[in-house]
């Protein structure tokens, strides 16, 4: 950041730059559509305030600025071409700015060869309300003047009617229409559930918290059209420094960084997904010391050591919830203990704790290890993503914190 310049200030030249010079690209309104609408997204409502101010105040003053430079037209803000989608906003207001955001476009069919339309467009002029609030010397300098009418075919009088007159050639050419959101300055509510194919152009103000909120967030551009986010970092926040100087290598596999799902510690559902691992690890780590042999239901003292385990557990969670909650827990315990050991009783053959090979078999046409249980007999164990037609035969673990569910079948019918 150079000396004199803060994040707010680069923040307010970027947004007025998105915000004035697109509308000024010379492609039909079919095409700069899927662009028009500018989503900034904010970590926190107190940023996003912060920025509501900017949009009335410094933003309109810096396009000013860029207007003069581009020689386009002066536009003022326009508080209805604004939708903002924060847990500040009522649901109604929020479903109305989402329908809006969603169907209501630029005028589309004008002529973009046509010399009148190819000429507002370059100065910015897309909405008929664009037309009527357009302020600055351009009208005197290139529009209302008697060569541009003659170029367009309107008499040109030089009275206060050439206005007029030339307001009226323009609506004949583009339709008039309710102007679509320009700005949506949002907060992590767009993460889950807003999937607008017409928007593609985002801002990203500070990384997210988490990497699974970064992706979610991003993703709402580009649903349909490519988009384009601008990662708008902080160089006095070192999170957001560390990702600036690892952008490349952190976007090339940022599935890999995204965070576990957190789960509500002793919970039914955590309990009956993870409790069985837990026996199978502290069975080999413990019972086995670390070898992978044979142990059997049958067998008193391993009883006695999933008993040991099971009672550990429940006092732990006692401990933490209370006795009363405690109670409760325990006979969530003891119900996954007793099919933990019934499952053991069912399985048949002489088995044992698996390897990691027994996951893994050579495969001479490709050259390469490949996901398979190689003896389905031989092991007590299986990784819980294999398909339940096999897992019926083994006990399922979870091989990663990642892995929380088993993979589903899935058959599509036509009638």
């Amino acid at each position: 950041m150079p000396s004199g310049v803060t994040t707010s200030t680069a923040l307010i030249r970027l947004a007025a730059v998105l915000l004035e010079r697109i509308p000024s690209i010379l492609q039909p309104n079919e095409n700069l559509d899927s662009y028009y609408t500018l989503v900034v997204y904010f970590n926190a409502l107190k940023e996003l305030g912060k920025f509501r101010t900017f949009l009335t105040d410094d933003i309109v003053a810096y396009r000013k600025l860029l207007a003069n430079h581009f020689n386009t037209f002066i536009k003022p803000f326009n508080n209805d071409a604004l939708c903002e989608l924060s847990s500040v906003m009522t649901a109604d207001d929020i479903t109305k700015g989402l329908d809006r955001l969603e169907k209501t476009t630029l005028p589309f069919g004008s002529d973009i060869n046509n010399v009148l339309i190819s000429k507002l467009f370059s100065s910015g002029i897309r909405t008929i309300s664009d037309l009527n609030t357009a302020k600055g010397s351009l009208w005197k300098d290139v529009f209302i003047t008697k060569s541009f009418f003659e170029q367009i075919g309107i008499p040109f009088s030089g009275s206060d009617a050439d206005y007029k007159n030339f307001k009226d050639a323009v609506k004949s050419l583009i339709n008039e229409q309710p102007d679509p959101i320009h700005i949506a300055p949002a907060t992590n509510m767009i993460s889950v559930g807003v999937d607008i194919p017409r928007l593609n152009t985002m801002i990203v103000n500070g990384q997210p918290k988490t990497t699974a909120e970064y992706i979610q967030a991003s993703s709402r551009i580009g649903r349909e059209s490519p988009g384009v986010v601008f990662a708008f970092l902080a160089p006095t926040k070192n999170r957001d420094r560390s990702h600036y100087e690892q952008f490349k290598a952190f976007h090339q596999a940022y599935y890999y960084y995204v965070e576990s799902s957190s789960v509500t510690p002793f919970s039914g559902p955590a309990l009956e997904k993870v409790l069985p691992t837990v026996f199978i690890a502290l069975s080999r780590s413990l019972y086995l010391n670390g070898n992978a042999g044979v142990f059997s239901a049958d067998d008193a003292a391993y009883i006695n050591f999933i008993e040991e385990i099971t009672d550990e557990i429940k006092t732990r969670g006692a401990t933490i919830y209370g006795q009363v909650e405690g109670v409760a827990l325990g006979n969530c315990v003891d119900t996954i203990k007793i099919d933990f050991i019934a499952k053991l009783k069912n399985l048949e053959g002489d088995r044992r704790l698996a390897n990691y090979f027994d996951y893994m078999d050579w495969d001479p046409i490709s050259g390469k290890f490949v996901t398979a249980i190689k003896n389905p007999l031989a092991v007590y164990n299986a990784p819980a993503q294999f398909v339940e037609s096999i897992l019926h035969e083994h006990i399922s673990t979870l091989q990663t914190l990642r892995n929380v569910e088993s993979s589903s079948k899935v058959s599509i019918k036509s009638y």
